[in-house]
């Protein structure tokens, strides 16, 4: 987390674990969560780009 509050970058993740530390606190830049089955990575970079 230290490395991308540096950065300024936004975390992509299929790990549940993530949505635990981002109710914990909003020190980060972002995280972003999507269940693994749900979409493939490149149906999300899509929407982003």
């Amino acid at each position: 987390m230290d490395f991308i509050r540096q950065q300024k970058r936004v975390i992509f993740t299929h790990d549940k674990d993530f949505l635990i530390i981002a109710s914990r606190t909003s020190d980060h830049p972002g995280i972003v969560y999507c269940k693994q089955t749900t979409r493939s990575l490149g149906e999300i970079m899509k929407v982003w780009f």
